[in-house]
């Protein structure tokens, strides 16, 4: 049984499953177990529109918000006030690039980037459409924000995705540095 999503398979080493669970290790092409393993960032101009895109949200107080699909199939947003009444919330839209996530390794030897994980392309929620602008995303990296280490992945299926390792539904990236093993990344895919 596949266990490794394609991308990943031809740097995976010492790899075991258990239960819902695959855990391995990343080794370069070129042999070397080490890595700088980085999480991209927003530039200047993007942090600019994200603060802007939240200054754009509408204030709810300490209300819920609840969620509902009206006779055409569109959802909508609303609070309750006093529990009686409905205040309809609309929400803007945020900029295309909130929420993409990619992370990569950089092998200490030879500088070969590897993507460990790009949420637009790997994991459950990839099966999802994305638009042209999401698509085309270059994220940003600084090589000085990065962790060293060895690279240990665990990959979460719950069952369903046994043919097809490509849409795990959870994923932690550890950093192994001097036999301290620390939580890098970890996310829910689905």
């Amino acid at each position: 049984m596949k266990c490794v999503p394609d991308y990943l398979e031809k740097y995976a080493y010492d790899i075991s499953t258990k239960k819902d669970k695959v855990t391995f290790k990343l080794k370069c092409t070129c042999g070397c177990q080490s890595f700088d393993v980085l999480k991209n960032h927003y530039t200047a101009e993007e942090e600019r529109l994200v603060f802007e895109y939240e200054k754009s949200l509408p204030r709810t107080g300490w209300h819920s918000i609840y969620c509902g699909i009206d006779a055409n199939g569109n959802q909508y947003s609303y609070i309750k006030i006093l529990g009686l009444f409905k205040k309809y919330v609309k929400y803007p839209k945020a900029p295309y690039f909130v929420g993409i996530e990619v992370i990569k390794a950089i092998c200490k030897n030879c500088k070969n980037e590897i993507i460990v994980f790009d949420n637009r392309l790997h994991g459950l929620s990839s099966i999802s459409d994305i638009s042209e602008e999401e698509r085309n995303y270059l994220p940003h990296f600084d090589i000085g924000d990065g962790k060293s280490g060895k690279v240990v992945m665990v990959l979460e299926q719950d069952g369903n995705e046994e043919n097809e390792p490509q849409l795990f539904t959870g994923i932690q990236i550890y950093i192994d540095a001097g036999n301290k093993r620390r939580l890098f990344y970890g996310q829910e895919t689905d």
